[in-house]
């Protein structure tokens, strides 16, 4: 799965074909928990769009591809086979935003310390040229999203056990 993800072409239809998973899964077996993994895999694709083709791939992809497909499947079973994994897709869902997180931060540090002109995508370029603060406080606050999703995370984790 990894040479898949460095490939351009198979990167995208990974994340298009997840995006369609999840898309199902929340129309036929919606989660309690709601839409949470379907809106770390609209910011994973944004993300991914900003950078050049031969760059999109982050160190821990496949991990977070995997973190998301569990969060899908286990709603399905959940939904199928009455069982409660609750905690099997809330420690999921943790993973998946932490992986998110470090995927914000790479994009942070590529565009501060000038990594971000062999990079990213030429337009990307030119909208950092006008405004690098305005877009690194937008992936800030989006860093900061994750953190109290992984606080609500946290929350569900210590309601569930008691």
């Amino acid at each position: 799965m990894v040479k898949a993800l460095r490939n351009p072409r198979y990167f995208n239809l990974i994340y298009q074909v997840l995006l369609v998973v999840v898309f199902i899964q929340q129309i036929y077996y919606p989660q309690e928990y709601k839409y949470v993994h379907l809106a770390l895999v609209f910011i994973r694709m944004i993300i991914s769009e900003a950078y050049d083709q031969k760059h999109r791939y982050f160190k821990f992809e496949e991990y977070f591809v995997f973190a998301i497909l569990v969060t899908s499947f286990v709603s399905v079973i959940e939904a199928i086979y009455s069982i409660q994994l609750g905690l099997v897709y809330l420690l999921s869902l943790a993973v998946a935003v932490v992986i998110m997180s470090t995927f914000l931060k790479t994009m942070i540090d590529d565009s501060k310390n000038g990594l971000g002109e062999k990079k990213f995508h030429p337009k990307h370029i030119e909208m950092l040229a006008k405004g690098k603060l305005f877009t690194n406080g937008v992936l800030m606050a989006l860093i900061g999203v994750n953190v109290m999703i992984l606080f609500y995370v946290l929350y569900e984790i210590i309601k569930l056990l008691s």
